[in-house]
């Protein structure tokens, strides 16, 4: 799914953080760890062309710690009443140019909130001192990094303290879209959904 906006509404504040009930967790299977594999190329620039090897091959265990969610509040309110509301500029253009392609109706959706981890733990193992596969590749990578090489510790332990979006949760599908030729100013509405979309 692709973004058309980081901010929607021009005048919303950023999200509010609070701590949720999720338990930090280790996993080396399903979209947690995909995405935990492409933040980790994202954020060393590392090569994507073995991404998709190593999260088939599962030998890298991922810890996701300090859980939290990010909401906008009241966000659901506005959808439902259809009020008006100024909209960023960026947003507009993007959303209007996906009305002209037909491509609006059923595929755009706003974020209303979303779960990160302020930090992943990557444990390579055994991988470390493997040859031919993909995960010994990424853990030679790594070491050839001198972003990487400064958060190794522990001999084949990785640690990351950067905060990384897991899923983003309550997206709310758009309904209309009307202009109202107030400059920015426009009148929407959406429907909920449970839609849960996996992110990076």
């Amino acid at each position: 799914m692709d973004e058309v906006c980081p901010n929607l509404y021009a005048d919303v504040k950023a999200p509010e953080s609070t701590v949720i009930a999720l338990p930090d967790g280790t996993g080396t299977y399903g979209v947690f760890f995909e995405a935990a594999l492409r933040f980790l190329k994202g954020l060393l620039g590392l090569n994507s062309t073995y991404v998709s090897n190593i999260a088939s091959e599962r030998k890298i265990s991922v810890r996701w710690q300090e859980m939290r969610e990010y909401s906008y509040d009241a966000m659901d309110k506005w959808f439902e009443s259809g009020e008006s509301r100024p909209i960023a500029r960026r947003c507009r253009l993007a959303i209007d140019d996906l009305k002209a392609k037909h491509r609006f109706k059923a595929r755009v959706f706003v974020i209303v909130r979303a779960i990160s981890a302020e930090s992943l733990t990557y444990e390579f193992g055994a991988v470390a001192s493997g040859e031919g596969s993909a995960s010994a590749q990424l853990w030679k990578d790594l070491n050839a990094s001198a972003q990487a090489k400064a958060a190794l510790s522990n001999g084949t332990r990785l640690e990351i303290k950067n905060r990384l979006f897991v899923a983003d949760m309550a997206a709310t599908r758009l309904r209309d879209w009307l202009p109202l030729g107030q400059g920015e100013i426009v009148k929407m509405t959406g429907d909920k959904t449970d839609l849960h979309i996996s992110g990076e």
